[in-house]
Parts: C-alpha cells; structure tokens; sequence
C-alpha cells in the first residue's frame, strides 16, 4: 500500500507484506529458525558480563556507551496485562513458536518498495551503502510520515478461546489517520485473490482483515475473500501509541482456523482518507 506526493515519486501497493503458515494450536516450545541479525537496539539484550568490563582507577577506556545499560525498543515489548507473553526473537527475517504464540520479526528499514534499486533524485542517496534505503519509493514530505510509517517491526499471532489476536508493531507510529494494514487468513496454494481497499497486491486467502483509520480510529473490516461480501462481525481493533502496536481480534464467529494450520499474509501501508482506500499513485 503506497504512498505520494506531489513532491516525490509515489510508491504502489504493500510497503511491507510478509507471508507463512500459522498453526494456531501450537506445540509448547516449539522455535523457529534464525538468519540475519536485526539492526535496532532491543530492550531484551543481556548486559555485559560484570567481569568484562574496566573497574579501575581512572578513565575508563573506550565512549561511555560501553557501560551504558541496554537500550530499550518498545516496540519490542508487551504491555503489562495484556494477553502477549512471548519474548521478541531479535534476529530479522525469523519466525518461532514462543508461549502459544506464533511470531515472525521484519528487516528493518525496508519499507522503500520491493525493487532493489535507488531513486536517484532520492535526497538520501549519499553513496553510503550501509544506510541507503534499498528501493525507488519514498514517503510524502509530511513529517508526520518520518519516512518510516509503513515499516513493519513484528507480527505475532495467538489463539484465544473466542478469536485470533494479531499483533502488528510498526518502527513509527506518530498518527494512525495515515497507516493501514490488510490481512490474508487462509486459502488455498496457487488461487489469489486481491487484497481489498486497493492495496494492488493478491494472495491465496479465504478472508481478508483490512484494518484503516475511522472516524474515532483504526477499525476493522472481515470480507470473504472470494465474493469480497463484508461479514457482519465485528472486528476489535486497538492501539498502543507508545509501543507502536496494532492490535486486531478476529472472532471466530467471523473466521475460526482452531485447529489448522493456516496461511497467513500481512501488509502495512499508507492511507488515502478521501478516497477511503491505500493511498496510490
């Protein structure tokens, strides 16, 4: 789901869509695999080792930041009494089963389109290859954008008695009047079907959540994926400002995968409030 401007080039569909399996009546401690590194400091890092570091007389060798405690990310985090227990994975491009919950964690800073190369009038494009931003889409000029709306953190999943609860944790989350997000529940391998509100993206599905700014917040929106009738079930939808998370309950009375294992596919975008759908070129 995209983004524009008249000051830069607009960018289509999904800024971030992740897709996999949910078993959504998970074996306790089951994990899954682990690749790149994430590149964001995390609340969960384990402080260094008392033995390792200076406690002489004197300056300390090495910049002060050595000794600082670990810094904290809370998008990271779950909030005290709510019904997420998992610990993050830490490590981009994962996905494990952690305390009945499923979760997978993103590459950060990714949410500049899929093709791997720069605009070259992107202002950023400083010849500095580790922080260049690794596509030709870039975010209107509004700050409340920051250029990171749409980057996606986290998604995790967990069963509950009455509904699926999904957790979507964004890197910025300044105004929810401007984010969207639509999930893929279900389907079947090889027959897609297009995401609704315009997010010029399709997956196999058999419902599709899409979750876009009200008038009193973010609401949620159940259709079958196939003839795209919207169910008349309520979807809760609520957000966490200060750890930047969305948070939908599906309830089972609108779709109930108990018991299967189930494809889903997540997408974050930007939102077009006067034509009620993503916003796009």
């Amino acid at each position: 789901m995209p983004t524009c401007s008249a000051r830069r080039r607009a960018w289509a569909a999904l800024a971030a869509l992740v897709a996999g399996a949910v078993a959504l009546a998970p074996a306790a401690g089951a994990t899954g695999s682990a690749r790149r590194p994430a590149v964001e400091g995390v609340s969960a890092a384990a402080g260094a080792a008392g033995s390792s570091l200076y406690a002489g007389a004197g300056p300390r060798p090495g910049p002060a930041v050595l000794y600082a405690p670990p810094g904290t990310s809370p998008q990271l985090q779950n909030a005290p009494g709510s019904a997420w227990r998992a610990d993050p994975i830490l490590v981009s491009g994962a996905s494990a089963y952690r305390r009945g919950e499923f979760l997978y964690q993103d590459w950060l800073y990714d949410d500049h389109g899929a093709a791997a190369t720069m605009d070259p009038a992107d202002p950023r494009n400083t010849g500095d290859a580790f922080a260049m931003p690794g596509g030709t889409f870039r975010y209107p000029t509004d700050r409340v954008y920051a250029d990171n709306a749409a980057d996606l953190v986290e998604v995790r999943v967990r069963p509950l008695p009455d509904a699926t609860a999904i957790r979507v944790s964004l890197n910025t989350l300044k105004d929810v009047s401007k984010v969207a997000l639509s999930v893929a529940l279900g389907g079947t391998p090889g027959v897609t079907h297009p995401f609704p509100a315009g997010a010029n993206v399709s997956a196999p599905a058999d419902a599709f959540v899409t979750v876009h700014p009200g008038p009193a917040g973010l609401v949620g929106d159940l259709s079958d994926a196939t003839t795209g009738v919207a169910s008349t079930v309520p979807v809760t939808v609520t957000v966490d400002l200060l750890r930047r998370q969305i948070e939908v309950r599906i309830p089972h009375a609108g779709y109930d995968p108990t018991g299967r294992a189930v494809r889903l596919a997540l997408g974050v975008g930007l939102w077009n409030a006067a034509a009620g759908s993503y916003l796009v070129p």
